[in-house]
């Protein structure tokens, strides 16, 4: 079990790990599991998974954003918050996981992440596979933070009913999400 420390409103929390979530990925026997899910938009992809589970208590969510922010930003987003924590879910808000989205970034993740992970965990990276994103070889920067490669599979976004994928920054505009791949990581030791 690993720990993920942060501050909510002053007050310092605490919250163990099992598993460790980025972007988009299947879970169809992961109902045990804890589930950190990083960088979420409009919450939409957690309130897909707490909705398939039944629950969202063994789940932390996180955003960028505040609250006001993401009222003003996504019409969707109060609407699954208030489900979210009806369900048992934490939620996160103003938690910076990163200041920008590249390779570096993507690196310093699996760094991290690899640390919270038990070993029979996974980590999970939904990621664009055309021109310049396939050039990012994910299974190479795994490889340097001492993961493998398990599996990679397809991404469809109807496997997720009621995630909307958002672009960055707010807006309620979906970005195109093909082609990508979710790409399956564990612990090589």
């Amino acid at each position: 079990m690993k720990e993920l420390k942060f501050n909510d409103g002053g007050v310092n929390k605490l919250i163990n790990f099992e598993m460790v979530v980025w972007g988009v990925m299947g879970f169809e026997s992961r109902l045990s599991h804890k589930i950190l899910l990083v960088g979420e938009g409009d919450f939409s992809f957690t309130a897909c998974l707490a909705n398939a589970f039944s629950s969202g208590s063994n789940m932390v969510a996180t955003s960028l954003d505040s609250k006001t922010f993401l009222k003003k930003s996504y019409a969707e987003a109060m609407s699954n918050i208030k489900d979210l924590k009806s369900r048992g879910c934490t939620l996160i808000h103003n938690f910076d996981a990163t200041a920008m989205w590249n390779r570096a970034l993507v690196r310093g993740f699996m760094a991290q992440a690899k640390e919270l992970l038990q070993n029979e965990g996974e980590i999970h990276i939904t990621h664009k596979t055309s021109a310049i994103y396939y050039e990012w070889n994910l299974e190479n920067l795994a490889r340097h933070n001492g993961l493998r490669l398990i599996e990679d599979v397809q991404f469809s976004l109807t496997d997720y009913p009621g995630y909307n994928n958002k672009s960055g920054f707010g807006g309620d505009n979906n970005f195109h999400c093909y082609p990508s791949r979710t790409y399956k990581f564990g612990r090589n030791e």
